[in-house]
């Protein structure tokens, strides 16, 4: 017998965003930002992106105003003050 294994494999995209405010919301909060509130994430192309959140749609659901969109982005790398 032969049996084929069937997976489904689920790509989320996520979307980088940078706010300047969020940033300076984040590090008055070293409890939970230990590691720093900059999330770095590589695009496909090797690329680093300094973000202040991600989100897996164009819809952020940031309140703050000075949000900008940074573009697709494939993995997260690490965490930087």
């Amino acid at each position: 017998m032969i049996y084929k294994q069937i997976t489904c494999m689920y790509i989320i995209m996520l979307h980088a965003w940078f706010s300047k405010k969020q940033i300076e919301t984040m590090k008055l909060n070293t409890l939970v930002h230990k590691d720093g509130p900059y999330k770095i994430y590589v695009t496909k192309d090797g690329k680093e992106v300094r973000a202040s959140m991600v989100s897996d749609t164009m819809e952020h659901g940031c309140g703050f105003d000075d949000i900008k969109y940074l573009g697709k982005v494939d993995r997260y790398v690490r965490c930087e003050n």
